[in-house]
C-alpha cells in the first residue's frame, strides 16, 4: 500500500499546486513502472503542455481571457480529479488497515476500483494533452487508405471489452464503405468520444447506433442514442472547451470530448452536426471528404 499511497500523495500535492496557479509543479514519479508511473508521466506532460499553452496564450490574448481559461481548467481539474482520487485514497486506506482480514475477492474489488479510477484520470489527462496538441498545431494529420466498416467493427469489439461491455451497439452501413483515405488515429478519437458519450448518457437497456454511409465524394459517420438528450439552449456551445449540457447531473465528464471531436474533424476538412431533444436522444453526424489530403 505504500507503493500506492506515495504516488497518490504526490498527485494530490500537484493538484493543490495547480489550484494555487503554480504550473511549474511536477510529480517526478515517471520512474515508477506501473499504472501510477504512467499516470504521473502523463500528468507531468499535461502540466508542461498547459504551462507552455498558457505562456503562448498570454502573448496573443487579453489578460482577462487567459485568467478565465486558467479558472476553467482549475475548476475542471479540482472537480473531476476529486472523485477518482478519493476512490483510490479510500481503497488504499482499507487495504492498509484491513489487508490481512479481507478476502481475496474483496481485495480484488478494491484493486479494480483503483484501476478504474486511474483509468478515469488518465483519460482526462490524455484529453487535455490531445486538445493542447491540436490547438497548437502539433498534432500529426496522416490520412491513409482504410476500410471504414472493418475499422468500425474493430473499434466496437474493443469498446465492448470495456465501457460497452454490457451495452448493445448496432453497426449499419450503406453504399461502398470499404475504401476511404482518413487518419485512423483521429477517426478512433472521434468515434470513441461520440460512442462513449452515447453510452454514458443513455440507459443500459437502450441501443446505441453507429451508421456508416458512403457517397461519391464523402463518407458519413453517424452516432445515435436514445438517452437524456441535450437542451436546445445548450447545443450551440457544446463544441467549445469545458462546456457540458445543463442536464448531465452527477455524470462525470470534462467538457472536452466534443471540442476534441470538432478539432479532429476540422483537420479532415470535414463537418460535424448535432441534433438532440431532451428525453428522446442525440444524433451526431460527422461528414468527411472520402479521400482526405494532408496539408503537409
Amino acid at each position: 500500500t505504500t507503493a500506492i499511497q506515495q504516488p497518490l500523495l504526490s498527485l494530490s500535492y500537484i493538484a493543490k499546486r495547480l489550484a494555487a496557479k503554480d504550473f511549474t509543479a511536477r510529480s517526478n514519479l515517471a520512474h515508477h513502472r506501473d499504472e501510477f508511473g504512467q499516470v504521473a508521466q502523463a500528468f507531468d506532460e499535461m502540466v508542461a503542455e498547459l504551462e507552455s499553452h498558457i505562456a503562448h496564450e498570454v502573448e496573443v490574448r487579453k489578460e482577462q481571457e487567459v485568467i478565465e481559461m486558467q479558472s476553467q481548467f482549475i475548476s475542471m481539474v479540482s472537480h473531476e480529479f476529486r472523485t477518482p482520487l478519493a476512490t483510490i485514497r479510500v481503497a488504499a486506506e482499507l487495504l492498509e488497515k484491513m489487508g490481512e482480514k479481507l478476502s481475496s475477492e474483496r481485495k480484488q474489488q478494491y484493486f479494480k476500483q483503483m484501476n478504474h479510477a486511474v483509468h478515469q484520470m488518465n483519460q482526462m489527462i490524455e484529453d487535455v494533452l490531445l486538445l493542447g496538441r491540436v490547438e497548437s498545431g502539433k498534432l500529426d494529420f496522416a490520412p491513409a487508405p482504410m476500410n471504414p466498416v472493418e475499422f468500425c467493427q474493430n473499434l466496437l469489439e474493443e469498446l465492448q471489452t470495456g465501457i460497452a461491455r454490457d451495452r448493445t451497439i448496432l453497426l449499419t452501413h450503406q453504399g461502398k464503405c470499404t475504401a476511404a483515405c482518413l487518419d485512423q488515429q483521429l477517426l478512433q478519437t472521434i468515434l470513441a468520444n461520440l460512442l462513449s458519450n452515447a453510452i454514458k448518457y443513455s440507459s443500459p437497456d437502450s441501443t446505441v447506433y453507429l451508421a456508416v454511409q458512403a457517397h461519391d465524394q464523402q463518407i458519413l459517420f453517424q452516432v445515435r442514442d436514445e438517452g437524456i438528450g441535450i437542451p436546445a439552449s445548450d447545443q450551440p456551445r457544446l463544441f467549445t472547451t469545458f462546456q457540458r449540457a445543463s442536464n448531465v447531473g452527477k455524470t462525470a465528464g470534462t467538457g472536452l470530448g466534443l471540442a476534441i471531436v470538432k478539432q479532429c474533424v476540422e483537420l479532415h476538412q470535414g463537418q460535424v452536426t448535432l441534433e438532440s431533444s431532451e428525453g428522446v436522444g442525440t444524433t451526431i453526424q460527422v461528414i468527411f471528404p472520402k479521400h482526405a489530403e494532408s496539408k503537409g
